[in-house]
């Protein structure tokens, strides 16, 4: 897989666990691995880090503080959705990370 069908592949799994939990209302961000989503009263904004074969990698203090600054212009809670993709596309992970404490 090449970066661009990683980074598609874990924004199809959020976006698909975001719908199955009640958001309904769910607008990916072209050309970045962001979501919009509501669900009644909340209303929240994911950045998607997509890794392949449990690869860890952290996002800097630099990138968290643009999140939660791209959060707030939204009016939205922020999030980190860590997407582990397996090779064998059987076991893929979400880990979910409310940024907002």
């Amino acid at each position: 897989m090449i970066a661009e069908q990683i980074e598609e592949k874990g924004e199809q799994i959020v976006g698909s666990w975001l719908k199955s939990n009640g958001y309904f209302r769910i607008v990916l961000h072209e050309k970045k691995s962001e979501i919009e989503a509501d669900s009644g009263m909340r209303r929240i904004f994911v950045y998607i880090k997509t890794t392949l074969n449990n690869k860890n990698e952290k996002l800097s203090k630099d990138e968290i503080k643009l999140i939660k600054s791209n959060a707030i212009k939204r009016n939205r809670e922020p999030w980190l959705a860590i997407v582990k993709i397996q090779c064998d596309n059987q076991s893929n992970h979400i880990q979910w990370k409310n940024l907002s404490k």
